[in-house]
């Protein structure tokens, strides 16, 4: 994190960037309150989504980042949109 202020300090000298970043365990957190919100088996929505359970269930777990092109998919077995399933895991 780091080198990514240090590089905006030199590219942009005048700007004052706030990079957002993810918290995987948030994330994790709030596509786990989502599944079973809605009912779902870890099972169902990774047959859904077209990955592992193992590999759902690490993302639940905040062990692994999730992927963006999952949780858009998520998102929309979900019924939300990426930006509301994003605020829900508490953006940093």
């Amino acid at each position: 994190m780091k080198i990514v202020r240090n590089w905006s300090k030199i590219c942009f000298p005048k700007i004052n960037t706030k990079i957002k970043t993810l918290d995987k365990k948030q994330i994790g957190k709030a596509i786990k309150e989502q599944r079973l919100f809605n009912g779902y088996s870890l099972k169902h929505v990774a047959d859904l989504v077209q990955i592992n359970e193992s590999t759902l269930r690490s993302y639940e777990e905040g062990t692994r980042l999730v992927r963006l092109d999952v949780i858009y998919k998520l998102a929309q077995i979900y019924n939300l949109n990426t930006d509301t399933l994003i605020e829900k895991s508490k953006v940093l």
